[in-house]
């Protein structure tokens, strides 16, 4: 008896020595589920004060805050909305879709970090950055397709060539073409790829646009140590053009430069909108390679979405650049926001000066045709810089 009792008592001493081990390899719980200041969020953070006391009683200053109003906040929401709201959880109620895409447009339309946000709207950092990424992502799923459709039909090319002669008297034009650097902090393992000859890291826009500063194509992600024509070549409506997959068919041969800068103006004013309007581009911005180009392309699909819903807002007289009636260029206001905070970097010419013989002839035809038939009135009073055309 004594024998068994001894043996009960070490197992029973052997089952509390591991009943007690298991309980400290357990881990240790946290000191707050959420911290104070979090809890506070619907009491004291930005969305819950200041957002929704702008949209109640300052819809200026709710637009200079978010870069639209409150109409067209709601309806962008609507469109947004379902892709990032959260279900409901035990323990908390989760970020509405409102105050998600609040915080996102907060930080396209600032550059602040993603850690004054957090202590601006009350919400952790880690969270802000899942924010920023889900809502980016959003941003382009819901938009691109409505937004940001490339032209596929001969009738709307025509239609944009048919844009550039009425705005900018320059025929058979399907598009005004450039190149932009995207400035970013050093990716993690990427050695030179992104390292580019103005000596910083980056990656490429290049974009086309229309006649109205709407961007028609895109492409994104270029290493930032490519040149242009390297780019160019590269990019798959650069290799749509070259296998004429994108079906153009414009009308007669092309007598068609010297305005020709006076057309491109339209991508330098296209750039300079997004850059002086999203002012992420006004420093390097922090995050991976995709968070960059999802921001990127959420960016786009935001100027064209505010361009077509809402022009007159987004684009206030004197912002972009104009003319007089001699033809000389009056420089919008973006220049001087955008040049401040360098914006967003030219690309450069790094390759060499060579071009095919087909676009020799068409520059050709456009130098005869605008110094004929196709001149301008105050076109050689400029050229000539002989004053006001009128006086």
């Amino acid at each position: 008896m004594a024998a068994l009792n001894r043996e009960f008592l070490l197992q029973l001493n052997l089952f509390i020595l591991l009943a007690i081990r298991r309980q400290q390899r357990k881990r240790k719980k946290h000191r707050f589920w959420v911290r104070e200041m979090f809890q506070k969020r619907e009491e004291l953070g930005a969305y819950h004060r200041l957002v929704l006391e702008l949209r109640l009683h300052d819809r200026e200053y709710f637009f200079r805050f978010l870069r639209m109003s409150p109409d067209r906040f709601d309806h962008l929401l609507s469109l947004v909305g379902p892709l990032i709201a959260k279900k409901h959880c035990k323990s908390r109620k989760p970020i509405s879709p409102s105050e998600r895409l609040a915080v996102t447009l907060r930080y396209l339309a600032t550059g602040d970090s993603q850690q004054s946000h957090a202590f601006y709207f009350r919400i952790g950092r880690s969270t802000v950055s899942n924010i920023v990424k889900e809502t980016c992502n959003a941003l382009w799923t819901a938009l691109n397709q409505d937004y940001l459709k490339s032209p596929s039909t001969e009738e709307q090319w025509t239609n944009i060539a048919d844009e550039f002669e009425r705005e900018w008297n320059f025929p058979h034009c399907i598009g005004a073409l450039d190149g932009k650097h995207i400035a970013m902090e050093c990716p993690r393992n990427a050695g030179s790829a992104f390292f580019n000859y103005k000596n910083f890291h980056s990656i490429v826009l290049l974009a086309t646009c229309d006649a109205k500063y709407c961007f028609t194509l895109i492409d994104i992600g270029a290493y930032g140590r490519e040149n242009d024509a390297g780019v160019l070549t590269d990019s798959a409506f650069g290799q749509a053009f070259e296998s004429d997959a994108v079906h153009l068919n414009l009308p007669q041969p092309v007598k068609v430069g010297t305005r020709l800068s006076r057309a491109r103006r339209t991508i330098e004013n296209a750039f300079g909108i997004l850059a002086a309007k999203w002012r992420i581009f006004g420093r390097p911005i922090r995050g991976s390679v995709n968070l960059v180009e999802n921001i990127t392309r959420a960016t786009v699909c935001l100027h064209n979405y505010l361009q077509l819903t809402d022009n007159a807002a987004y684009i206030p007289e004197k912002f972009i650049d104009s003319e007089d009636s001699a033809g000389n260029i009056v420089q919008g206001d973006w220049r001087e926001v955008v040049e401040n905070d360098g914006g967003l970097r030219n690309l450069g010419r790094l390759a060499g000066n060579r071009y095919k013989f087909n676009a020799s002839k068409a520059r050709n035809y456009l130098n005869d045709y605008f110094n004929q038939e196709g001149q301008v009135p105050w076109q050689l009073c400029h050229v000539r810089s002989c004053g006001n055309v009128n006086s």
